[in-house]
């Protein structure tokens, strides 16, 4: 009878630590909710302090706009291509819940979290953490105001806001005007605006942004519909 020959491992498998652990029933649980979320991934959504496109900004004036978003990432970057396993590990989630509370105004909560572990530390650290909430008024079909409140910690822990005006000129365009601050003082003011050179098939889209350094962050776009 002849044996068969049995190799050597080439490197030995490490046990896990307990942040692994962690992070890997993290991960699993995402994936789960991701997989059960995916359906219900919003055409548009009410985003506190985000920094949302000329696009976005006018598909929250639909009366019809409002569902759940779920997003999440998880990297394990080596330090090595030879390293046997992931010494560090960053993981985001962020939540976004949207409902119309009355016929004319919609309301959000938003939850984010971003954290890393690694091996030296055998746990994982919070990065950052936000829970803000907003809500935007439709007082016309032109007008609406948005307001935004929330708790942020980076690590340091502050109060921010955010007031948004937008404007409906003509069907044709639209215009908006942000402010962003916190405890802190003003962090930056925004302006933007849609242009539809054809109605619904070709649109402008032009933003920019001011903080304590000056005009930053210009945008420029074309958005094409086809049919």
């Amino acid at each position: 009878m002849i044996e068969p020959v049995r190799f050597p491992a080439m490197y030995p498998r490490p046990a896990l630590p307990s942040w692994h652990r962690l992070a890997s029933a993290i991960v699993l649980g995402l994936a789960f909710a991701g997989a059960s979320w995916a359906d219900s991934r919003p055409a548009c959504k009410l985003d506190p302090f985000a920094m949302q496109a000329p696009a976005d900004r006018e598909l929250v004036l639909h009366k019809s706009c409002g569902k759940e978003h779920l997003g999440w990432r998880v990297e394990a970057p080596r330090p090595a291509p030879n390293h046997i396993g992931p010494s560090l590990v960053r993981a985001q989630v962020e939540s976004v819940a949207s409902r119309s509370l009355l016929s004319d105004v919609l309301g959000s909560v938003k939850f984010g979290w971003t954290g890393r572990g690694d091996d030296l530390r055998q746990g994982v650290r919070t990065e950052r953490a936000l829970l803000a909430a907003g809500a935007m008024l439709r007082t016309t079909e032109a007008w609406s105001l948005q307001v935004d409140v929330g708790r942020e910690i980076t690590p340091a822990v502050q109060q921010r806001a955010t007031l948004v005006g937008q404007w409906h000129p003509t069907r044709m365009a639209l215009l908006f005007a942000e402010w962003t601050g916190s405890d802190q003082g003003a962090e930056y003011q925004r302006v933007g605006a849609r242009w539809w050179v054809v109605s619904r098939r070709l649109a402008v889209d032009l933003s920019a942004r001011y903080d304590p350094q000056g005009w930053d962050g210009h945008f420029f776009g074309l958005t094409l519909h086809l049919p």
